[in-house]
């Protein structure tokens, strides 16, 4: 029995192996396209970067705690990159194949695209861990906000989806970069507000809880359905 474990695993390790280097054969020598893998290895730093907690803490910090809008975003959008974003000379710093700097939007192209995936696989992630959640002490609050993070991670796993099977078969143009961006920028905002609910969540009461509940109810709506809510900053 042990023995046809280890045999199933090793099995699976082999095949995994063999998938990565299958992937890398196809991009270099079928596709012929260095960009993929450099944008693989790039977002694979990425993954490992070690975040500044308290830098992220203290960006979300100044941001009102009432109901957002898009334009907030937009308007943070510089300091997010700062925190978040990938610069032109960490691309070529951190990719492995010969790079130019003529590739740096093709690579970048490409990294949006492999993000997309990811996306789609933890928002899945998410919303089957809450959707299966069995803990039976939760307050009505609690299960409200749980009920509506669902709903947007339901959202981000469609569209990520959705936009990665509309634009993966496209090659990089700044037309085409700006329309998806357009689109991508709708999920981004969501998992801004998710950190910003989650990072707040430590000190709540059920009346707050309750309050996050609605208005990520009233956001979701307003965004999803176009119309692009502007209330007055809180």
């Amino acid at each position: 029995m042990r023995q046809a474990y280890q045999n199933d695993e090793i099995s699976t390790n082999i095949d995994k192996f063999v998938s990565v280097f299958r992937y890398i054969f196809d991009a270099m020598f079928v596709k012929n396209d260095y960009n993929i893998i450099n944008a693989n290895v790039v977002l694979g730093k990425l993954k490992e970067r070690e975040l500044d907690i308290k830098k992220i803490e203290s960006f979300l910090a100044k941001l009102p705690e009432g109901q957002w809008n898009f334009k907030i975003f937009l308007d943070n959008l510089d300091e997010l990159n700062k925190i978040f974003g990938i610069s032109d000379e960490y691309i070529m710093k951190n990719s492995t194949m010969p790079t130019k700097k003529g590739d740096i939007n093709n690579i970048r192209w490409e990294i949006i695209l492999q993000a997309l995936v990811d996306y789609t696989k933890f928002s899945n992630e998410f919303y089957d861990a809450f959707k299966y959640n069995n803990n039976d002490k939760l307050s009505t609050a609690q299960i409200k906000l749980l009920n509506e993070l669902m709903l947007i991670f339901k959202y981000i796993k469609e569209s990520s989806k959705y936009l990665y099977e509309n634009y993966s078969h496209k090659k990089y143009s700044q037309r085409i970069f700006e329309e998806l961006n357009e689109d991508r920028a709708i999920i981004e905002y969501f998992l801004l507000r998710i950190l910003y609910v989650s990072l707040n969540l430590k000190k709540t009461d059920n009346k707050r809880i309750e309050n996050y509940a609605k208005l990520l109810g009233k956001e979701r709506i307003s965004i999803t359905t176009k119309k692009m809510f502007m209330p007055r900053y809180c």
